[in-house]
């Protein structure tokens, strides 16, 4: 017999491998992770520092699109539903960005607390045009109650009788009867 090394068994280079697998090369993974550690942190932190910026953008960018989306379709399903009659035209359904925000909390003042009533003859509501804000349309609740507390109470009348004529959306429209409350007190 001319071969010297003796016929290795199946099962030992099963068992050779799998130690190489599980014990050997973790462990020398392990080793090198602890002194390429400081490198690899310092690549992470350059990739987040460029791209994260720009992905924030267009994270925002498309969170706002999906809000408008969202908004418009609200009011063509609100008007199927009244045109079907299974809600009443003049309490539009909401969407759930209208209904949230920090001005929930507080109780909804009745409807007569309106800072301005119309007298005589009914007064049409105001345009878009009109509005003390530009691009109101196209806010979403929680942007135009934000800007609301800086308005004054006229203006602030003007934009109660234009989101009651048009979206009623009632984050709006309590934000108005809370701001109205603490002008009267």
């Amino acid at each position: 017999m001319t071969d010297d090394k003796p016929p290795v068994d199946a099962a030992d280079d099963l068992v050779a491998k799998m130690l190489d697998l599980l014990v050997y090369a973790p462990l020398g993974a392990a080793t090198q992770l602890k002194e390429q550690w400081p490198h690899l942190a310092q690549q992470g932190r350059e990739a987040a520092a460029s791209g994260l910026p720009m992905y924030r953008t267009v994270g925002e960018f498309a969170v706002k699109n999906v809000m408008q989306k969202a908004e418009q379709h609200a009011g063509g399903i609100t008007d199927l539903l009244a045109s079907l009659g299974l809600v009443p035209k003049s309490q539009p359904a909401q969407t759930a960005s209208e209904d949230e925000g920090p001005d929930d909390e507080a109780p909804e003042a009745p409807a007569d607390t309106s800072p301005v009533a119309p007298s005589g003859p009914e007064l049409s509501a105001p345009t878009a045009d009109e509005l003390p804000v530009g691009g109101y349309d196209t806010m979403p609740a929680v942007e135009v109650v934000k800007m609301l507390q800086s308005l004054d109470a006229t203006e602030r009348a003007t934009v109660r009788a234009y989101e009651e004529t048009n979206r009623g959306r009632r984050t709006i429209l309590g934000k108005l009867d809370q701001l109205a409350q603490r002008d009267n007190a």
